[in-house]
């Protein structure tokens, strides 16, 4: 493993909090962009340790801000992502305030998942998930 590739994982681990009294892992992907398949693969490193680590399925809460996904990374990407899904979430609120970046998800995980939503805002995503 490459130096570039450990400081992607730690920078990644940074992003990742969990709440234990309201079995919620945070992640933050605001600004930050998967380019290649190696940035797919740290970030799915990244949370199945993560996940591994509580040991049992969480709600997930993730802030899309900014977040950058290139066009040749977007199969691969949410493929990743519909795997650790299964796995380790029970729910997966989503929030971006880029109404492209909302389409995208909700084309991706809506009408397949409904333990899937995305939303505008944090507040908007937080109401839903203690709805659920």
């Amino acid at each position: 493993m490459g130096l570039a590739t450990v400081l992607l994982d730690l920078q990644m681990s940074g992003r990742l909090s969990y709440d234990a009294g309201r079995n919620t892992m945070f992640v933050n992907f605001e600004g930050m962009a998967i380019r290649s398949n190696d940035d797919i693969e740290s970030v799915r490193r990244v949370l199945a340790a993560f996940c591994d680590r509580i040991g049992h399925k969480v709600s997930r809460m993730v802030n899309c801000d900014g977040f950058r996904l290139d066009e040749s990374e977007v199969d691969a990407y949410f493929e990743m992502v519909r795997q650790l899904q299964l796995k380790y979430y029970s729910s997966a609120n989503r929030f971006t305030t880029s109404a492209f970046m909302r389409m995208k998800l909700d084309a991706a995980f809506g009408e397949s998942d409904p333990a899937s939503h995305v939303c505008e805002t944090h507040a908007q995503a937080a109401a839903h998930a203690q709805s659920r």
